[in-house]
């Protein structure tokens, strides 16, 4: 989609942006606004320059990378070339960081890159290291093609490179393991604070192994919050099961103000693929406390995001028994869902 039809677009659902839209003087600076949907906007344009637009993009990427994440998906493959390119020159760790997960943003498209970032999970840095799990995780490739680069990471001395080996290792496992299996326990036995124990469970989980013993770990932590110091792990773990039981989990925590709404929210636009989990955000689009949250995640969600458009077109047009309780504020990212979602398809 051009920029000058999202211009179009935007105008449409009543939010203004520069009277030159699609030829703003310093977009790098519009990338910081506080109304998301110019941001989201100045992405676009960026991208389109080329590769010094991409070097904008990628350095604004921000501290949760959801708009960026959401236009490197939408660019898809084309941009893979200059990505791959970047890890080849002499680049601050943080860039490099940053090009990994830009990477991973494509998820099965940036399979191209793959053998790049299997060596990068040998890097000195803890952040690359994680980064690179994540990304893998992401593009989804065969186990057997990943698995001997993975697994020693099972023992690093980073408990944070320990979960993001747990983690992609669980994702990618298409059945039992008898060797992954042992040492996964071996992270469970390990790890006193629980940090990585929880992504060692999923695993495990995934594995087969002990799935009721390994879901009540996770589940168990979840609900504990704050008193489990890995409950946000344990977030990530249910949201990547994504079935009935672990949707349950979530959707209890999401509704419920002394959970961690926010970070549950999160975890499941993610990690969660189902429309099932997007419904989850829907029904917090009923309570004040939850409802701007609950609009900006689902703008984001993915495909599934598709699940909500009925009851968010509902509340546009008047129709739906849920009303918006900051109608300056959430009818803004009430158009920026339902216009994002409508991308999506």
């Amino acid at each position: 989609m051009t920029a000058k039809y999202i211009c179009f677009a935007l105008s449409a659902v009543g939010i203004v942006l520069n009277a030159n839209c699609t030829s703003a003087p310093d977009l790098s600076k519009e990338l910081y606004s506080d109304n998301p949907v110019v941001a989201l906007t100045s992405y676009e344009q960026l991208v389109s320059m080329g590769p010094d637009g991409i070097e904008e993009v990628l350095e604004s990427w921000g501290p949760d990378g959801h708009f960026g994440t959401r236009i490197i998906r939408e660019i898809g493959p084309s941009i893979l070339d200059e990505l791959t390119a970047r890890l080849t020159l002499s680049i601050s760790e943080d860039d490099k960081v940053v090009t990994i997960e830009a990477i991973g943003a494509l998820g099965p498209d940036g399979r191209g890159a793959l053998e790049y970032l299997v060596d990068e999970l040998r890097s000195e840095s803890q952040a690359i290291r994680v980064a690179s799990c994540e990304a893998i995780e992401a593009i989804h490739p065969d186990m057997e093609s990943v698995g001997s680069s993975l697994y020693p990471l099972l023992e690093d001395n980073d408990i944070r490179v320990v979960s993001a080996a747990c983690f992609t290792i669980g994702s990618l496992t298409e059945g039992a393991n008898a060797n992954a299996i042992q040492k996964l326990l071996g992270v469970i036995h390990a790890d006193p604070s629980g940090i990585s124990k929880q992504a060692a469970a999923y695993a495990l989980y995934k594995n087969g192994y002990r799935t009721d013993d390994m879901f009540e770990l996770i589940e168990s932590c979840a609900l504990a919050y704050p008193s489990c110091p890995a409950y946000g792990p344990a977030l990530y773990a249910l949201a990547r099961i994504d079935s009935d039981a672990s949707r349950d989990v979530m959707r209890r925590i999401v509704l419920d103000e002394s959970k961690p709404q926010i970070l549950a929210m999160m975890a499941l636009t993610s990690y969660a693929k189902s429309d099932e989990s997007a419904r989850i955000l829907v029904d917090a689009l009923e309570f004040e406390e939850t409802q701007g949250s609950a609009l900006y995640y689902l703008s984001v969600f993915g495909e599934s995001g598709n699940a909500a458009l009925p009851e968010l077109y509902a509340i546009r047009n008047g129709s739906s028994q849920i009303e918006l309780f900051d109608p300056e504020r959430n009818t803004v990212l009430l158009e920026m869902a339902i216009l994002f979602i409508e991308r999506e398809s």
